[in-house]
């Protein structure tokens, strides 16, 4: 009786510790919009939020630029451990060196309502950077926002922000989002 009763007791502290070591795992969260926060209106550009031209980041969204209906915007991908200085340049970049599954990154897009309804569509894909001045050369997995098609004849804005995490719910709370502003033309 006490050797059954030995082996229950040293069963559940072994599936005690297991949960411990599994909540400990869970630690590192995605986040978007590296340095966001230190974006402001007086500047002409959105940092981290790149134009895209075949799943290749080409240059960053400015102020003065005007998109048309199907073109995509690329916000790259971070990964934050928890309990960290929430120091934006600590932050690393999700590129395909980092031990973390792509999996475990869910969008968030809450779109502002402006004139005709129209909201961007976001996905998730791996984009190929060229921006040493920033850290990202490479591969990182990023939020791809396709512009919505624009059949009338005046320019419409595309306003909203978006967020991600580990869950739909963590990607809807997160305190980390970008605010995404941009202008696109009629098609053709």
């Amino acid at each position: 009786m006490k050797k059954t009763l030995a082996l229950v007791l040293a069963g559940v502290m072994a599936a005690g510790m297991t949960t411990v070591a599994f909540a400990d795992a869970g630690d590192e969260t995605p986040v978007v919009g590296i340095k966001a926060a230190n974006w402001s209106a007086s500047t002409t550009s959105h940092p981290y939020v790149y134009i895209l031209d075949d799943n290749d980041a080409v240059g960053v969204l400015t102020a003065n630029t005007v998109l048309e209906g199907g073109d995509q915007l690329a916000l790259p991908i971070a990964i934050r451990t928890e309990g960290e200085d929430p120091d934006w340049s600590l932050f690393e970049w999700f590129d395909r060196d980092y031990d973390y599954k792509t999996s475990n990154v869910s969008v968030y897009a809450d779109w502002d309502d402006v004139e005709g309804d129209v909201e961007g569509t976001v996905s998730k894909q791996w984009i190929n950077y060229d921006d040493s001045d920033n850290g990202l050369d490479g591969f990182v997995y990023s939020v791809i926002i396709t512009v919505p098609e624009n059949d009338g004849d005046k320019l419409l804005d595309l306003v909203g922000k978006v967020s991600v995490g580990r869950t739909s719910s963590a990607a809807r709370n997160s305190d980390y989002s970008v605010k995404v502003e941009a202008t696109f033309g009629p098609d053709g």
